[in-house]
């Protein structure tokens, strides 16, 4: 007969209640692991996304070149300063010279955005792209192309002496919200300036044929048509000015990388983003200490 008041138990080879330890840490680690994958994974579309929208760009802009030489049968022209030629201007050194504006993001006593001598006339390092666009607009359908880079991208830059609107072009990781802030009433504020040539302006630069020091820094035109190109998203051209100590020293502050500045400045160009693969650019030792 059945005793009823019986109870049963488990026998052996039943599932134990519970997790143990070891198998909580088990699955704590693949979840981890999983959502550093997913992280990666997700910081590597939105690198790809960026750096398609900015290719959208600079293709855009090719289209506005590509325009104005349709109509009027070359690139606009590039007028380096000849200082062996009077300009009837003491303070003109060539059409870049302190493009896109006279102030910057660094301090005040800054030259980074001046022309520069070099093989004999002044050149600019930092060829903004705004005076190609200043150049292009009103020639056949150019002002439409403009129109069609999206005010995303496209920063004025007026000061209280320089009304002129013709915008600078940022790449996707500029932060036009940052230019935007900028009043012009406050030109003599170091603090509130133009971000030109800090890392987070991200602008894009416009390099002719006859820029013989800008081709030295990023590459040679190919074929006499000029090129566009963004920094990339570390925001480093190419140059050594834009470089600063990266921390790597000892405990008693001496440097602890073999790499001289302007190896660090040549490495940051291989995330630059052109309109076309152009040839390379200068890397001679003598090159590099006296330009980069």
């Amino acid at each position: 007969m059945m005793n009823r008041n019986s109870t049963s138990t488990p026998d052996s080879g039943s599932l134990h209640a519970g997790f143990s330890l070891i198998e909580l840490l088990v699955v704590i680690i693949v979840i981890s692991l999983l959502l550093s994958i997913t992280a990666a994974t997700g910081m590597l579309v939105v690198k790809r996304q960026n750096a398609s929208a900015t290719m959208g760009v600079l293709s855009s802009l090719d289209r506005l070149l590509e325009e104005v030489i349709t109509e009027e049968g070359a690139p606009p022209p590039y007028n380096p300063y000849d200082p062996n030629i009077a300009s009837g201007n003491p303070n003109y050194k060539g059409q870049y010279h302190k493009a896109p504006g006279d102030r910057l993001r660094y301090d005040s006593s800054s030259f980074e955005n001046t022309t520069e001598l070099y093989q004999t006339l002044y050149h600019s390092r930092h060829p903004d792209a705004s005076v190609f666009l200043r150049q292009a607009i009103g020639i056949g359908e150019s002002d439409a192309i403009i129109s069609n880079i999206g005010d995303r991208f496209l920063a004025p830059t007026p000061t209280s002496t320089d009304t002129d609107v013709t915008p600078s072009v940022l790449d996707t990781w500029g932060d036009l919200d940052e230019w935007a802030a900028v009043s012009p009433a406050s030109a003599n504020d170091p603090a509130n300036a133009w971000p030109a040539l800090h890392p987070s302006a991200h602008l894009i630069f416009y390099v002719h044929p006859s820029n013989r020091l800008a081709q030295d820094l990023y590459g040679k035109c190919l074929n006499g048509r000029p090129y566009f190109f963004s920094a990339g998203p570390d925001g480093n051209y190419g140059t050594t000015s834009q470089l600063t100590p990266d921390g790597d020293t000892d405990q008693n502050g001496a440097a602890t990388s073999t790499k001289t500045f302007s190896e660090v400045a040549i490495e940051s160009i291989e995330d630059n983003l052109y309109s076309y693969s152009v040839d390379p650019w200068r890397s001679d030792p003598i090159f590099n200490a006296s330009f980069r």
